[in-house]
């Protein structure tokens, strides 16, 4: 029996059994990013289906925020706004705003709040 222990330890693996292990690993790295893929696939219709957002107004500053490259950082100093708030806006964590940090929103971004807010209608 000692000799079957020593035997496995100091057996070194074939070629074939190395493809073999090989191949299971590849295999389930294939499963996870196809897994990771999948999920980032599923956040993207969701966002562009904007069910994240169950309300009927839309924020849509990130987008006006991507389309003038600008980030919050920028936009907290230019607009004198906190930079946490304008964080929480972007990411739609923020259940409302002040009519004093919307306005100064909308003069820097140089746009309307109906282009940062929009009305949907529910079906």
């Amino acid at each position: 029996m000692v000799e079957q222990a020593s035997y496995r330890f100091n057996h070194t693996p074939d070629s074939s059994y190395i493809l073999e292990r090989i191949y299971e690993v590849l295999f389930q790295i294939i499963l996870v990013v196809a897994l990771i893929i999948h999920a980032i696939t599923a956040i993207i219709n969701c966002t562009a289906n904007n069910c994240y957002n169950p309300f009927m107004i839309r924020n849509n500053l990130s987008e006006i925020m991507g389309r003038k490259r600008i980030n919050c950082a920028e936009l907290s100093r230019l607009c004198e706004v906190s930079y946490e708030t304008i964080n929480k806006l972007y990411h739609e964590k923020k259940k409302g705003i002040e009519f004093k940090t919307l306005d100064k929103l909308c003069w820097a971004l140089q746009c309307t709040p109906s282009e940062i807010f929009e009305y949907i209608e529910t079906k």
